[in-house]
């Protein structure tokens, strides 16, 4: 009844990691997700994470290095042209956010895609990728808060990934995988300035590594290498600014949250910005509600 100021913040940072909001921005049934997350076994693949697919797509026709640059509805067949060629297919499914639709030619989806700009990305992450050797076995993930936001973010929280030392596929001479990421504002790093958008990179990287290392008791000489990601890496590497879902704020979840259907027959959306959201079980059960819609 009379939760400490140190317990709704760590609340705060909780629900911010999954839902993109804060506990005052949130409803009960979301924010009761958001904490439940954790409690999820799917939170450590051995291999890392790029082990994970090979078992999904086995059975699947992959076409990698491959852009698409548009896609056009021709009378009962979609044509999806890319860097190489022309695909002909009845329906056509896409998991890029519903922000970077603009390779699509069909008016219909740019007019639809064009209302549900209303969501526009604001957050973003950047995220500490690093090597470090590694002595004792940390749990999988941590969550640093401290009593300051940290340069350049709109947080004052941490999210801190392991690898296990038994997982010896992602080890290389005794240096382990540590991943730090932590909420930001995209708009803080679209500078024109190379320089100072470098600083920031910089000055963020610094306090994110000394926090790790004072909080968790790592010797700075144990970190072999530490490269820090902005919003713009991400969208360079994977095409997209945000690193999450669309906020599941009671505001946003007014506002006709997009699913899986569209306005166009046989064009369909999956990932994290539709229903139900981001993280495995999110868009896992976005796939199963297209899979229920279509019939198959």
């Amino acid at each position: 009844p009379n939760p400490t100021q140190e317990y709704l913040n760590y609340l705060d940072n909780q629900v911010l990691i999954v839902a993109q909001g804060r506990v005052k921005d949130l409803n009960a049934l979301t924010m009761a997700l958001a904490l439940g997350y954790t409690f999820y076994d799917n939170y450590y693949v051995y291999g890392g994470l790029g082990a994970l697919f090979p078992p999904l797509v086995k059975n699947c026709t992959l076409r990698t290095k491959e852009r698409v640059l548009g896609v056009q509805k021709s009378g009962a067949h979609f044509l999806v042209y890319t860097t190489k060629k022309c695909y002909k297919g009845i329906k056509v499914i896409v998991n890029t956010t519903i922000f970077d639709t603009d390779f699509l030619t069909d008016k219909k989806l740019l007019q639809y895609y064009k209302k549900k700009r209303v969501f526009q990305p604001i957050q973003g992450a950047c995220v500490i990728h690093a090597g470090i050797r590694l002595k004792d076995n940390f749990a999988s993930h941590y969550q640093v808060i401290e009593q300051e936001k940290f340069p350049y973010t709109i947080s004052n929280s941490m999210f801190v990934s392991f690898a296990d030392l038994k997982d010896k596929q992602v080890s290389k001479d005794g240096v382990y995988p540590v991943t730090i990421s932590i909420h930001t504002l995209i708009t803080m790093w679209q500078l024109e300035c190379k320089e100072e958008y470098e600083k920031r990179k910089r000055v963020l990287k610094e306090a994110l590594l000394d926090s790790l290392c004072s909080n968790l008791e790592i010797e700075q000489e144990a970190i072999v290498f530490a490269d820090i990601g902005t919003p713009l890496t991400f969208k360079r590497f994977a095409g997209r600014y945000s690193a999450g879902g669309i906020p599941t704020t009671q505001k946003n979840l007014k506002l006709s949250y997009p699913t899986f259907a569209t306005p166009v027959e046989g064009f369909y959306h999956v990932g994290d910005t539709v229903f139900a959201g981001q993280g495995w079980p999110g868009v896992a059960l976005g796939v199963k509600n297209l899979l229920k819609g279509i019939g198959e």
